[in-house]
């Protein structure tokens, strides 16, 4: 049986499907060109009946495949979207790992054991290419007082508050961290022992003017500090790290709330 289909007119084509009992289906294409004799006059009429049911069948075989093949690219891409987001966060996480394994969870600032494998870098860096290289060790004044009068989340917000300070007062390519407790340290690479000292100097007064609001306290404090510098002190890591740790003590000893250097070989350490 095939579908009906409407009058062809001249020179036009069409195609039904044609069904018979329990065969397949025959697709048929039907095309009628009109006959014309030289004074254009039509003589006739020729109808091509031809068979395509393998040509229909290829095109649907093909829109088939065209259809699989876009599924399959979305879903490659949805694949690689999905790889790529999940690397993404991989290297986020891996980020946040490694800036939680060097940062002091408190402050923000690095911490003791970033300081010590990072100077390691910069001391040879700075013997190698003979540049200054200098050292800041600064210690609150008085901190258990505070955590006494205040409490200890008070004696938090100090140490917080300091960090900030601090951090807006040295260069990128300075090194701040958290040495431990209440000490903050600076490597300043580049920086001779005049220059630190000043720069300790004004953070020291700095610090001192700063007002820490906690709850409904109204919290100063005043930091001690030693500075130590290559070439003056030392040759090595160690000796760079003793002479400013000695001056920081020196500054404590006589009175607190000042800045102290190590004498350029001797063991006495004077006031900046």
């Amino acid at each position: 049986m095939a579908k009906p289909v409407a009058p062809l007119q001249k020179n036009e084509s069409t195609e039904v499907l044609v069904t018979i009992c329990q065969y397949p289906p025959v697709h048929i294409n039907l095309r009628l060109t009109m006959l014309r004799n030289h004074r254009q006059n039509i003589t006739g009429k020729l109808l091509v009946i031809r068979d395509v049911t393998t040509l229909y069948q290829t095109q649907l075989d093909l829109q088939q495949m065209n259809i699989i093949q876009q599924q399959t690219q979305l879903n490659l891409k949805q694949t690689n979207e999905a790889l790529e987001s999940r690397l993404r966060e991989n290297e986020a996480l891996q980020h946040q790992l490694k800036e939680q394994a060097i940062r002091d969870g408190l402050t923000g600032l690095f911490n003791r054991r970033y300081f010590e494998e990072t100077l390691l870098a910069e001391f040879a860096k700075a013997r190698r290419s003979q540049w200054p290289l200098a050292i800041i060790l600064l210690d609150v004044d008085y901190f258990k007082q505070i955590n006494d009068t205040y409490g200890h989340q008070a004696g938090d917000r100090v140490l917080q508050v300091f960090a900030e300070v601090i951090g807006h007062h040295v260069r990128i390519s300075d090194i701040v961290c958290r040495y431990g407790g209440e000490e903050f340290i600076i490597a300043l690479p580049g920086m001779t022992l005049e220059e630190a000292a000043r720069r300790a100097q004004r953070l020291r007064l700095e610090l001192s003017e700063t007002v820490i609001r906690y709850r409904d306290q109204m919290i100063t404090a005043t930091v001690s500090g030693g500075v130590g510098a290559l070439p003056e002190h030392s040759g090595s890591q160690d000796g760079l790290i003793s002479a400013v740790d000695k001056a920081l003590y020196e500054a404590k000893r006589n009175g607190r709330d000042r800045i102290h250097i190590m004498q350029v070989g001797a063991d006495v350490a004077t006031s900046v």
